[in-house]
C-alpha cells in the first residue's frame, strides 16, 4: 500500500486546489501585503480610476466653498464643539495623555526644534508680552517675591 504524502499548500490562494485551507502557520506579513496589492490591482478599473478622478476635480474645483461652509459651521457650533471636546477629554484622560506621551517620547527631536522655531520666531513679541504682564501686575509679582 502507499503512504500517502499530506498535501501541499503552493501559496497561490486565490488559485487554491484545496476545498479548505491547509495553510498550517498562515501567511506572513510580506505574502499579506502581495496580496493585498493584487487584489487592489485587480479590483481598481478603469471606471473607478474616472470616477476617482472626477470626484478629485470636484472636490479641487468646490475647496474653497467647502472650506467657507465647514468655517461657518465651527463658528456657529463652537460651544457644542468645544462641550463635546471637553467631555471626550474627560472620559479619556489617561488615554489622550499616555498618547501624548508616546508621541512627545518617539517625536522629542522635531517637537524641540518645533518649539525653538517657535521661539526664534517670536522672541520679540514674548518679550513684549512679559514686560506688559509684568507692568500690570507689579504689585502681585511683588507681593509673592516678598513670600518667598
Amino acid at each position: 500500500m502507499a503512504v500517502r504524502e499530506p498535501p501541499v499548500c503552493n501559496r497561490a490562494c486565490f488559485e487554491c486546489v484545496h476545498p479548505d485551507c491547509i495553510l498550517d502557520e498562515g501567511p506572513n506579513l510580506e505574502e499579506f501585503r502581495q496580496s493585498d496589492r493584487i487584489t487592489k490591482d485587480m479590483l481598481w478599473t478603469p471606471e473607478r480610476q474616472k470616477a476617482s478622478d472626477s470626484k478629485r476635480a470636484y472636490y479641487e474645483a468646490h475647496r474653497e466653498e467647502q472650506l467657507a461652509y465647514f468655517k461657518a459651521y465651527r463658528e456657529k457650533n463652537r460651544a457644542a464643539i468645544a462641550d463635546q471636546k471637553k467631555a471626550y477629554y474627560a472620559e479619556n484622560k489617561e488615554r489622550v495623555a499616555a498618547q501624548h506621551c508616546a508621541y512627545y517620547a518617539s517625536n522629542r527631536e522635531k517637537v524641540m526644534a518645533a518649539h525653538k522655531a517657535y521661539r526664534d520666531a517670536n522672541r520679540e513679541k514674548d518679550a513684549a508680552r512679559s514686560r506688559d504682564y509684568r507692568a500690570k501686575n507689579r504689585e502681585k509679582i511683588s507681593a509673592k517675591r516678598s513670600g518667598l
